[in-house]
């Protein structure tokens, strides 16, 4: 098989977010990607997001997603009903800042991405819009 890049595009919250991720070629043509090597590009763009928001619903599930966490098990976590944690998500009622930092910082730990919490308190809380195109690197898939 040979050896070649393949870029993944995920839509969310109204930006595309690009990674390159290694793939193969299959002797039929087939491109392969490993799956190790897909669950490092969503947890890369998890860490993205985490790093410079935005603070949505849609965004909150999509690191909790990458993270590998139930919205139940959050909800435990975070000391809150499970349907507060659906509630957000489903952008029914308003995000909670604090609980997205909280999941923020967790997929930062877990892309091993260090970023002191009141740095990713200013970032989120200044608001910036980062472009709608965000190319984002591939994080090592053995975290």
């Amino acid at each position: 098989m040979a050896k070649k890049k393949s870029t993944i595009h995920r839509k969310i919250a109204g930006r595309t977010y690009a990674v390159a991720v290694p793939a193969h070629v299959a002797a039929d043509g087939e491109l392969i990607i490993k799956g190790k090597d897909l669950v490092a590009a969503e947890l890369s763009i998890a860490a993205a997001i985490a790093a410079e928001g935005p603070v949505l619903g849609e965004t909150f599930s999509w690191m909790r997603r990458a993270v590998g966490l139930q919205a139940k098990h959050l909800a435990e976590l975070l000391d809150v009903r499970p349907e507060s944690v659906s509630r957000w998500e489903r952008g029914e009622r308003p995000m909670d800042r604090a609980a997205w930092l909280l999941l923020a910082k967790l997929v930062l730990d877990k892309a091993g991405k260090r970023m002191p919490a009141l740095e990713l308190m200013s970032r989120i809380a200044a608001n910036t819009q980062p472009p709608r195109q965000v190319t984002v690197p591939l994080v090592s898939s053995g975290h």
